[in-house]
């Protein structure tokens, strides 16, 4: 079973998905993608995906291909080694790309500065960099 949750980061939004990418699966992808408005960039976090199988990589290329079609950036990340070399031995590495470590910083960044929208989380305080250490540091 899958289960996708998102993040919504301006035009870009984060799909988490939690569970197992498998024969089944498109539909659910399809429509938490095409339920989006005002999407630049979709970025798939597949840090709980226990389990992907020959229909779950096609699942995902064909998500892929309409995010192109409609002019949305198709993204991963997170994925567990094993996925990962799932995607190289099939050679979908180049066609399914993965955020890199910068684009996910960035992201983790544009999430941090977000607005809490549960009043009972702790407010969140601003990362500020420090330039001589090239580091960051919570603002007081």
């Amino acid at each position: 079973m899958l289960k996708v949750t998102v993040q919504n980061l301006g035009d870009i939004k984060i799909f988490r998905c939690t569970g197992r990418i498998v024969y089944g699966s498109e539909g659910q992808l399809m429509t938490a993608l095409s339920r989006q408005n005002s999407l630049r960039v979709a970025v798939f976090d597949l840090a709980g995906v226990r389990m992907i199988d020959a229909a779950g990589l096609g699942s995902l290329i064909a998500v892929r291909k309409r995010a192109k079609a409609i002019g949305i950036k198709f993204r991963l990340m997170n994925l567990l080694p094993r996925a990962e070399d799932l995607l190289v031995l099939t050679n979908l590495r180049s066609v399914l790309e993965v955020c890199s470590v910068p684009e996910i910083l960035d992201l983790l960044c544009r999430a941090w500065n977000q607005p809490a929208k549960v009043s009972s989380r702790p407010k969140r305080r601003p990362l500020k960099v420090l330039h001589d250490a090239g580091l960051f540091s919570l603002q007081a």
